[in-house]
């Protein structure tokens, strides 16, 4: 009788688990119609990390028994974290000595235009997010145009349109952003900032984020939300883009973007350089989000010429996508099935690891102060070889394969340059001109990876330079960018 009663109490409080979670799910879409969208992507990370490691479903395959034991999830993706120092160790492609940038005075102008221009976003953002405007009003975008004005009137930056939507639909929607007129270095700059998260989430900009599914966009695919986010801001900037050209024939168009912004400003610049020459973009912090149609003969491959990303440091951003966290999550599962006991898991995770000169591996991220990480030692560093117990992982996180309906999305950009200030006030600095693909292949697992993209982390990267907005002129901008 007991028994019957657990069983019939147990049916029920599931029935009520259901019912209420599906309750739930109807008032957030209600709320938040993009929320099925978030659903579906989740649901596809799933499905296709368990393909990667198992292949489809009803394929002839020998199934592992489960040996029914819990392994902690952080253990097993420590031991990929180690995995991943262990490959970067020694000469490789991120440590590759032509990577480095040698040449000191190129350097410090790189910083100067990057950092004028990353000061300038922040300023712009910082506005536009905490503006007393009431963004509601239906004279907001005059009000948010004066603000920025009064802002920005002592750099000689003119703002033509400042825009704060918060569409309750990815569709209609695009993120802050400002278009602006620097009569001082003859450019006009589209601006576009970052996932609004002060004084609240906008989420619609997290919407946008995770609407991530790669759709048809300029001969390739990109990401959707993004894709969408650059369509409306094209819209929107139209006319008065074609007058600020018309009235300033002799001004280069710049478009710069944080984080969201990075990716939308990319795929702006590309629709524009379909039509106008003189079009640069500076993305910081960039996802990755474009998959070229190399074989159409329409396509622009040389669009990536003209795209400039900065990556602080070990801003996991850089190789995050759809593909890569998908990868992920097969990786961390194919780890799992080989069932190794939580006492080996744990030992190969403290023992130290020596390289092939007899040195250990040094396994934190290459701290400010440590006189190892500078760009000589960095690009001949001994490799570690891999032991077996180490191989055997290897082995299983190499075989896995993604199928082929989730898009390999990587950064359109041919200029990609990772800073890493030193607390020295040392930079070093690698500059990929043609090495994206090796982010898009893993996610690149880093201690300070979420860290380095935060806004603050950009800002110690360029504390000191460009400050003084007469050290960045026109010519070090056309000498910098390429104009």
């Amino acid at each position: 009788m007991f028994k019957k009663f657990t069983s019939a109490l147990s049916t029920g409080l599931d029935k009520v688990v259901d019912f209420s979670q599906a309750q739930i799910l109807v008032a957030l879409t209600k709320r938040y119609p993009d929320i099925g969208e978030v659903q579906e992507l989740l649901a596809l990370i799933s499905n296709e990390s368990n393909e990667a490691i198992e292949g489809p479903e009803g394929a002839d395959e020998e199934d592992v028994v489960d040996d029914g034991k819990w392994r902690p999830i952080l253990l097993t993706v420590g031991l990929l974290y180690k995995l991943q120092k262990i490959q970067d160790f020694g000469e490789n492609w991120y440590n590759d000595p032509a990577v480095f940038v040698q040449d000191g005075d190129h350097e410090i102008n790189l910083l100067a235009v990057f950092g004028f221009y990353w000061h300038l976003l922040v300023e712009v953002s910082g506005l536009i997010k905490s503006s007393d405007v009431d963004h509601s009003a239906e004279n907001c975008q005059d009000l948010l145009k004066e603000a920025l004005n009064d802002k920005l009137g002592g750099h000689s930056i003119e703002t033509l349109l400042a825009n704060a939507t918060d569409s309750s639909s990815v569709a209609d929607h695009c993120p802050d952003f400002a278009l602006l007129l620097d009569r001082t270095r003859q450019l006009i700059i589209i601006n576009i900032c970052g996932t609004r998260m002060i004084p609240a989430p906008k989420m619609s900009d997290v919407f946008m984020d995770l609407h991530a599914t790669a759709v048809d966009c300029l001969h390739g695919k990109a990401h959707g939300g993004m894709a969408i986010g650059a369509k409306n801001i094209m819209i929107k900037i139209k006319d008065l883009l074609q007058e600020a050209v018309d009235n300033n024939p002799d001004y280069g168009i710049l478009v710069t973007g944080y984080s969201l912004g990075a990716g939308i400003s990319q795929l702006v610049a590309m629709d524009l350089l379909q039509e106008r020459p003189n079009v640069r973009c500076i993305s910081y912090g960039a996802p990755l989000i474009f998959a070229p149609d190399i074989d159409n003969p329409e396509a622009d491959n040389d669009a990536g010429q003209h795209l400039y990303t900065v990556v602080c440091n070990h801003d996991g951003l850089a190789s995050a996508s759809v593909c890569t966290v998908t990868r992920l999550v097969a990786q961390v599962k194919a780890i799992d099935k080989l069932q190794l006991r939580k006492r080996d898991m744990i030992k190969l995770m403290m023992s130290s690891v020596a390289a092939e000169d007899g040195t250990d591996m040094k396994e934190e991220d290459d701290s400010d102060g440590d006189e190892d990480y500078d760009k000589e030692k960095l690009s001949h560093k001994a490799k570690v070889p891999l032991t077996p117990d180490w191989e055997r992982i290897n082995e299983v996180v190499t075989n896995v394969e993604m199928d082929s309906d989730i898009t390999k999305l990587t950064h359109p950009s041919k200029n990609i340059f990772v800073f890493k200030r030193r607390t020295s006030g040392e930079v070093i600095t690698r500059h990929f001109q043609d090495g994206a693909y090796h982010f898009a292949d893993n996610l690149r697992l880093r201690g300070a990876m979420f860290s380095h993209h935060m806004p603050w982390s950009y800002n110690s990267l360029f504390q000191g330079y460009a400050l003084d907005q007469t050290t960045v002129s026109q010519d070090l901008i056309a000498t910098v960018l390429k104009y």
